[in-house]
């Protein structure tokens, strides 16, 4: 378990919000209906939010969080709203925020290239809704810099991340200083975090949490390791791998976390959401 502090923005619909924060009460989170705020609070605030399609949008924005407990909390929170009768559609997201006070200009750097790198297998890890710029809200970071082939697309961007001399260079370089980005690093000036904007709206608590989990035990591996420029030639098939997609999935990205079940629960993910070919062998069982 990761120990790097946590917080996470709720977005849904079909409950008002003194229904939403009553029954959070009772199920014992400090929680309080607030007007529309981007501060920080000691206790789960609910609060409106207008880019929600749908009755009774709201959102239910975390205080600090960390740990066990904080993910204790995610889940409790998860189920009561699932227990109310929440409702999540295209317009609704779910955005993680790790504190990122810690953290030098090289340690963004190397987060941004490693989500640039992995993009692909992040969007097939989410629906459609979520994948490439389909969203306004949460767009592509690899497509910003578009150079026809994954390969030097990947390379361009690289480049251009390195050259950045300050945070607000990597900001501007990066994003054109607009946060609708799967990841965002405007909220590090705003909170001291870096947040991700990327999974699409749930109330689903094995999806929220295994979301966090996931990213907070990848994020620290990231920000230590400074990935250098990929190449046609990287993938080499082994027995284990049987496609480019599984190895970068499978070995590259997951299976130096030493998380089994995250591992599992992606790759399945990704086979529901129609991925069946990145891995034909755990399908071909599946469907048995």
């Amino acid at each position: 378990m990761f120990n790097r502090t946590f917080g996470i923005e709720i977005e849904a619909y079909n409950c008002t919000k003194a229904q939403v924060a009553t029954a959070l009460q009772q199920a014992g989170i400090n929680a309080e209906v607030q007007s529309y705020n981007h501060n920080t609070q000691p206790c789960w605030k609910v609060i409106t939010d207008n880019s929600i399609s749908g009755t009774n949008g709201f959102e239910v924005v975390s205080p600090v969080l960390q740990g066990e407990e904080g993910l204790r909390q995610v889940r409790v929170v998860m189920q009561t709203l699932t227990a109310i009768g929440a409702k999540v559609n295209k317009s609704c997201g779910m955005h993680v925020h790790f504190g990122a006070s810690n953290l030098n200009l090289q340690h963004f750097k190397n987060l941004f290239k490693h989500y640039v790198k992995f993009e692909d297998v992040l969007d097939a890890m989410m629906p459609q809704s979520r994948r490439g710029s389909n969203n306004v809200y949460c767009k592509s970071l690899l497509e910003r810099f578009d150079r026809g082939s994954r390969t030097r697309s990947i390379n361009w961007a690289f480049e251009v991340i390195d050259n950045a001399n300050s945070l607000e260079g990597l900001y501007e370089a990066v994003t054109g200083r607009d946060r609708y980005f799967k990841l965002n690093l405007l909220s590090f000036w705003r909170h001291g975090t870096i947040e991700f904007r990327q999974h699409a709206g749930t109330v689903d608590a094995d999806k929220a949490c295994n979301w966090v989990l996931f990213l907070g035990t990848w994020m620290e591996r990231a920000i230590a390791t400074n990935p250098k420029k990929v190449t046609e030639r990287e993938f080499t098939t082994r027995r284990e791998w049987k496609t480019e997609f599984e190895y970068r999935f499978g070995y590259t990205l997951f299976y130096k976390l030493n998380q089994p079940s995250l591992t599992k629960f992606y790759r399945d993910r990704i086979i529901q959401l129609g991925g069946a070919h990145h891995f034909p062998a755990q399908a071909q069982r599946i469907a048995a």
